[in-house]
């Protein structure tokens, strides 16, 4: 079985051998018998073959497997790409022979020809009539032998690449012809651009220079490059002059072969000079400029000496550009200046007391060309100064409505205690006698505002104005000039003097009397039901003198318990009974007297209660006594209490230095209320001495200081920035604006209550209780005008300094800094001012910026 099955293989080996015996012979055949490619381009051909299965093939050109860059390249898909420069035998063969059978194959003749010329552009764009050219012409497919054909004409034609040619011709064309350039490249396949581009016939050369109208050119370095065109010719060379002279000299200025004027070190006699370009192809085209000198721009490098003193001074100024007639310029007032050579001047004069303690010199040249140099900035002083400008101006903030340069330089130089004692001699301010037409209080808002800003008895204006504060009288109630013109001037004249007398100055007053119900109040009469007015009395003992607990000399609370009772109020109300208004001049006193302010109340004793009368600590006033005698008795009686000290003085000690004293500040003042030192009680002037001297007036911990008050807040940047107020002014609306409406007190409470804690510190912020998210913007709002000097004719504010330091932004923020913040700002403060500063390159700008983020930053709006 298993020989049968091996025979049956022999045999089918045998049948397909003889049958493979008996197959056609392989041929190849190709699509295209002969081509024509020109350089760089492809034809395919189509190999078929017969006779076999395997149907590959392998390409050759004239014999070489595959072609080469000088044959041309053939793909093994048979892609023919014929070479980009055509060889001398410009036919060549391309095969395609069989894989199984390499005699059986076919070929194709590829005639190669030159590529078709592709036109870019032409170079120059125009040519002179009548005159010799030179073409450059950009492109592709451009062979040896290529030529450039004007109007159809072959022009001498150099090969350079394939892509650029040059050709040189000369056209007789009229002007604004336009002459047609082609590309013709030779045999074999002569061809012709498709594209055509065109040159114009222009007329001769003209030159023409830019800038073509006159300019100005500082001498001593100052330079103008010109840029020049040449029409109409190739040849852009020129021969340039100054006045004539080749080149320019060092007079006149001197010129480079690229147009690039220099002038001179000093202006000629003659301070225009000509600029003259000639073509160097055609001397007759020409273009002429001139230019007009002017004094090189000022540059201060440094000063000598690099600060100065207050007054009279010398100053060595050293930079480069100054000429004779250089002016020094402090501000806008110029110092006697004398010209030593063009980098040093001399200059003398009166040197003033400046904001942030830095003065702004620039020196200005003189026509032609007057010019301001850069700022240099230096420190002023006062001579013999006992204490920092820093330390001056933070005493100012607490014993003035605020600081000033001349106010800061005078303490600096005389001390504190030696200011305190010129302060206290200086005569007060006054309020005009009221119009009789007039009756509202604008004039006298006005005016406070004014004497707080011009006023030489800054520290009696602002002790009264704390006072005021405390005896409060509103115009709420007590509303007309006539009414609190007199109420302002007790406060002036009381608030150096003792405050028993200035207590009982308040109690007679009219304007009081008035606003608390003293005035006219009857004794008791049962029968009638009248009984004496309480009133007076209870705000006399809890807002002016006493409070409501029993006080330690700390000011801390000794007993919860009332220094007085409803007892001792009612009995207080009987003793201030039987006043009325001051009589009227030519009339007779009445019980209940017309209202009349111009002068104290009066008594008439037949309408005061004559009872006895058991006072403070069991003090008893006998019966029978007059009411000037109860009176007396009764304020006197109130002022020997120990809680009259540590009460007032921590108030004042509030409005004029901090809301948070120490218990120890609030004692030592304290001590001095109750004995000046010669055994007198409530001397104002001491207690004022002792609150400003005290060490913790200038120890300026974190929590000293107070948030400014907006009458407050609406003066001190005006002090600082030297405003002149007008008489008839915006500031009373401005604080008003800010939640401070001036002699408007909403109550009898002040503005603030004393006791205010400012949000989750704990700590007390009197202040802060005007402090809403309305007002926050307002006060910004105010910010921004004054930054602006935008409050009209009512404040107006020279911001030269400031724009004039604002040409270096640190120079800037440091003198308001210096100014405003008495050189405490925060490090990251100062940063974000000095970005925002930077942001503008307007010093006007910059200027307003800075001051607006200073005087709405927190570190100005709580006084320290």
């Amino acid at each position: 079985m298993i020989a049968l099955r091996r025979l049956g293989l022999i045999a089918s080996l045998v049948f397909v051998s003889g049958w493979q015996l008996c197959l056609a012979a392989v041929t190849v055949t190709l699509d295209l018998p002969a081509a024509t490619v020109r350089a760089g381009k492809s034809q395919k051909f189509t190999a078929t073959v017969a006779g076999n299965t395997n149907h590959a093939v392998s390409w050759t050109v004239n014999g070489v497997t595959g072609g080469n860059t000088s044959l041309g390249t053939v793909s093994t898909s048979g892609n023919y790409t014929a070479p980009a420069v055509i060889p001398a035998a410009n036919v060549v063969t391309v095969k395609a022979a069989s894989a199984v059978d390499a005699t059986a194959s076919a070929s194709a003749l590829v005639t190669l020809q030159n590529p078709v010329p592709a036109l870019y552009g032409v170079g120059p764009y125009s040519v002179n009539t009548g005159l010799a050219f030179q073409l450059t012409v950009s492109g592709n497919y451009f062979v040896p032998g290529s030529n450039v054909l004007l109007n159809g004409a072959a022009l001498p034609t150099t090969f350079l690449s394939a892509t650029q040619l040059t050709a040189r011709g000369i056209s007789t064309a009229a002007p604004d012809t336009l002459l047609a350039i082609t590309v013709a490249n030779p045999n074999p396949g002569a061809a012709l651009s498709d594209a055509t581009k065109t040159v114009k016939v222009t007329p001769p050369v003209a030159v023409t220079l830019y800038p073509s109208t006159p300019r100005q050119v500082r001498v001593a370095g100052g330079t103008q490059q010109y840029t020049f065109y040449v029409a109409n010719s190739s040849d852009k060379t020129l021969a340039w002059s100054v006045n004539g002279v080749g080149g320019g000299n060092a007079t006149l200025g001197t010129i480079t072969a690229a147009g690039l004027y220099t002038s001179p070190l000093g202006v000629p006699a003659s301070n225009t000079v000509t600029i003259k370009a000639v073509s160097g192809f055609d001397p007759t085209a020409s273009a002429s400029v001139s230019i007009t000198l002017l004094n090189p721009l000022p540059v201060v490098t440094s000063t000598a000496p690099v600060s100065v003193k207050i007054g009279q001074a010398s100053l060595d100024i050293s930079g480069s550009g100054f000429v004779n007639g250089s002016q020094v310029m402090l501000g806008a007032t110029a110092l006697q200046t004398a010209f030593i050579s063009p980098t040093l001047l001399k200059t003398k004069g009166t040197m003033p007391a400046a904001i942030g303690g830095v003065l702004s010199l620039r020196v200005s040249n003189p026509e032609p060309g007057a010019s301001l140099s850069n700022v240099a900035v230096i420190p002023v002083s006062p001579a013999n100064a006992q204490l920092t400008a820093a330390d001056a101006a933070a005493f100012l903030e607490q014993a003035s409505w605020g600081p000033d340069p001349s106010s800061i330089a005078h303490v600096q130089q005389v001390g504190k205690a030696a200011f305190l004692t010129e302060q206290f001699a200086a005569p007060a301010s006054t309020f005009a006698d009221p119009l009789p037409a007039v009756t509202s209080l604008s004039p006298a808002q006005q005016q406070f505002f004014k004497n707080a800003m011009a006023g030489t008895d800054q520290l009696r204006q602002r002790v009264a104005f704390s006072l005021a504060q405390i005896f409060v009288v509103s115009a709420l109630k007590v509303g007309r000039a006539d009414q609190m013109v007199p109420y302002l001037r007790l406060m002036q004249d009381s608030a150096f003097g003792n405050y028993y007398d200035l207590m009982r100055a308040v109690t007679l007053s009219p304007a009081m009397g008035h606003y608390l119900d003293m005035v006219n109040n009857d004794k008791p009469d049962p029968t009638k039901g009248i009984a004496a007015n309480e009133n007076y009395a209870r705000e006399l003992m809890q807002l002016f003198s006493l409070g409501t607990v029993t006080l330690n000399q700390d000011g801390s609370t000794l007993s919860p318990v009332a220094p007085y009772d409803e007892a001792a109020v009612k009995t207080f109300g009987r003793a201030f009974t039987g006043w009325t208004y001051p009589t009227m001049p030519g009339a007779t006193l009445k019980k209940h007297n017309p209202a009349y302010y111009g002068g104290p109340m009066e008594a008439l004793d037949s309408n005061h209660d004559v009872d006895p009368k058991t006072l403070l600590n069991g003090v008893v006033v006998a019966g029978g006594r007059t009411a000037v005698e109860d009176l007396d008795a009764a304020l006197k009686n109130i002022f020997a209490h120990a809680n009259v000290g540590p009460f007032v003085v921590r108030r004042l000690i509030q409005h004029l230095v901090t809301s948070n004293p120490s218990a120890g500040y609030i004692s030592r003042v304290a001590g001095v209320f109750n004995n000046n030192g010669s055994g007198v009680k409530g001397d104002l002037q001491a207690v004022v001495r002792a609150i400003l001297l005290d060490a913790e007036a200038a120890a300026a911990p974190s929590t000293t200081g107070h948030l400014r008050e907006p009458v407050l807040y609406t003066i001190a940047p005006l002090r600082a920035l030297g405003a002149a107020v007008a008489d008839v002014n915006s500031l009373p609306y401005q604080a008003s604006q800010m939640g401070q409406n001036l002699f408007y007190s909403p109550s009898v409470f002040n503005y603030y209550s004393p006791n205010y804690r400012a949000g989750k510190t704990g700590l007390f912020g009197p202040e802060f209780q005007l402090m809403t998210p309305s007002t926050a913007i307002l006060r910004d709002n105010f910010a921004y005008r004054v930054a602006r000097n935008g409050l009209g004719t009512s404040a107006a504010i020279d911001m030269t300094p400031l724009e004039t330091l604002a040409a270096n932004p640190a120079d800037l923020v440091d003198a308001l800094n210096a100014a405003f913040l008495h050189g405490q700002m925060a490090a990251d403060v100062r940063a974000s001012i000095l970005t925002a500063v930077a942001a503008s390159t307007d010093n006007r700008n910059r200027a307003r910026t800075a001051l607006y983020l200073v005087l709405s930053s927190s570190q100005y709006q709580v006084q320290h």
